[in-house]
């Protein structure tokens, strides 16, 4: 997730853009503001809190890994501490500003709550297995980018 600074709001009195992971009987939240040159992101975890800070106009906020600013800093990861299944909501969306990606193990459809630009849906291979065999001294392989999920590393 890429998080642009000039959008989040200076504290969470009056409101702040977050993330919020939620099983029933525990919570995990981001909370995102500014102080004018920082991005702060504040994460609420059933394991701890922890704050990063980085001065920077945008910085980018690894969830699962738990990492902000290509790991300059280090917080509970995405649901740590929930056991599943849990539900995920975005609060406060119009005090933050920037890019997101989500990738679940469930069906899904377009939600047609949001603009046009909101999010959509595509199909994704959750998981599979490939197997090559050749038969030459030599190979040569071509491909598009694959991606693994989950576990993978968002870097």
């Amino acid at each position: 997730m890429n998080v642009s600074r000039t959008s989040l709001s200076s504290d969470c009195s009056s409101g702040c853009f977050e993330i919020v992971a939620d099983d029933g009987s525990d919570t995990w939240r981001a909370s995102f503001t500014e102080d004018g040159s920082e991005i702060e992101m504040t994460v609420v975890a059933p394991s701890g809190t922890d704050t990063c800070r980085v001065a920077a106009d945008s910085a980018v906020v690894n969830l699962s890994a738990g990492t902000m600013d290509d790991g300059a800093c280090s917080f509970p990861g995405f649901a740590d501490g929930l056991s599943g299944p849990y539900s995920i909501s975005y609060e406060n969306g119009s005090l933050g500003e920037g890019t997101y990606e989500q990738e679940v193990d469930t069906s899904v459809t377009n939600d047609t709550r949001y603009a046009a630009g909101g999010p959509t849906v595509s199909p994704s291979i959750y998981s599979t297995n490939v197997s090559v065999t050749y038969e030459t001294p030599q190979l040569m392989y071509n491909t598009t980018a694959l991606r693994v999920v989950p576990g993978e590393s968002d870097d």
